[in-house]
């Protein structure tokens, strides 16, 4: 990712304080491994803007945004790389999951580290007109003797209780045993093994035991005990506040966890942390409604 976007990420997305916190008196949820990590705006931050300047670097691998015009980039992201349709009413368009992951992409490499593996867009299908399955991110901190992979998820709803209830449950039921399974962790590997041409560090680790297992049968739990890898799992929630206190819309999220949810034991295999990250806004609405008007002005990047 561009350092010049990194410092703009920075300076519009603040961290507030992670959970639990005794000053302010309120856990960590209860389903988090880690501590929770709560974020804010900066005064004069625009998240619309974070989110239309960090499209290409969801979008493409970092060698095209490197040697290629980035204006080009961000056009042809809309023809091959996300799911948006010109003709599709504001309605559907609202509900396209590109400008949440398009968040998470650039929160978890300018406040983690965490760089992507491989592009969402590079996994996108046209013809099928839909965002793309699986987890929302596929990001990585690399170290000389290990491999912290960071497969997250993220829900952008004006509604809190809706960001929790989507994030945690699928057809009504509690779905983080099932995407955090071996067998599902094995499935989104077949799906990067399928594109390591595309991985965006070829000389990285990732990348070389991506290329080892591409065309031979593989494990992945004995795998990652062979990389030592470790699964780290964020929950990114975007949602608006209430106007009352920052700490109150905080503390609403971890209480409605707390009261609809149990706290379970996630059987992977491997080396796993969960956490949330919390970011309340002023209105997700009017945050994506300005991004869809900059992409039918097809509105200059300056960054």
């Amino acid at each position: 990712m561009r350092q010049s976007l990194v410092d703009f990420i920075n300076n519009v997305i603040i961290f507030e304080y992670s959970l639990p916190n005794n000053t302010v008196d309120i856990p960590k949820t209860i389903l988090s491994s880690h501590d929770d990590h709560c974020y804010r705006l900066s005064e004069d931050g625009d998240i619309a803007d974070v989110i239309y300047h960090a499209i290409i670097d969801y979008a493409w691998e970092e060698h095209k945004i490197r040697s290629e015009d980035h204006q080009n980039l961000l056009a042809a992201a809309f023809d091959r790389k996300i799911r948006y349709q010109e003709e599709d009413s504001e309605k559907t368009q609202l509900k396209y999951g590109f400008y949440g992951e398009v968040l998470l992409c650039a929160i978890l490499y300018a406040k983690y580290g965490a760089r992507a593996i491989i592009s969402k867009g590079t996994l996108y299908q046209p013809n099928a007109k839909r965002e793309c399955p699986g987890y929302d991110a596929y990001h990585i901190i690399e170290t000389a003797n290990s491999m912290d992979l960071w497969f997250g998820e993220v829900k952008f709803h004006m509604n809190y209780t809706g960001a929790i209830n989507s994030a945690l449950k699928e057809n009504g039921s509690f779905k983080l045993p099932s995407v955090l399974s071996a067998e599902y962790l094995q499935s989104e590997f077949y799906t990067i093994a399928n594109r390591v041409s595309n991985v965006n560090d070829t000389s990285s680790r990732i990348c070389q035991f991506l290329t080892d297992v591409e065309c031979r049968p593989f494990n992945i739990v004995e795998e990652a005990q062979r990389y030592n890898m470790k699964l780290v799992y964020p929950i990114f929630l975007i949602y608006d506040h209430d106007n009352k206190s920052y700490d109150e819309n905080i503390k609403k999220v971890v209480d409605y966890i707390s009261s609809n949810y149990s706290a379970t034991t996630i059987s992977l295999g491997i080396d796993l942390s969960l956490f949330f990250i919390l970011l309340p806004v002023k209105h997700t609405r009017n945050i994506k409604t300005t991004v869809l008007q900059w992409i039918r002005e097809k509105k200059q990047l300056v960054l």
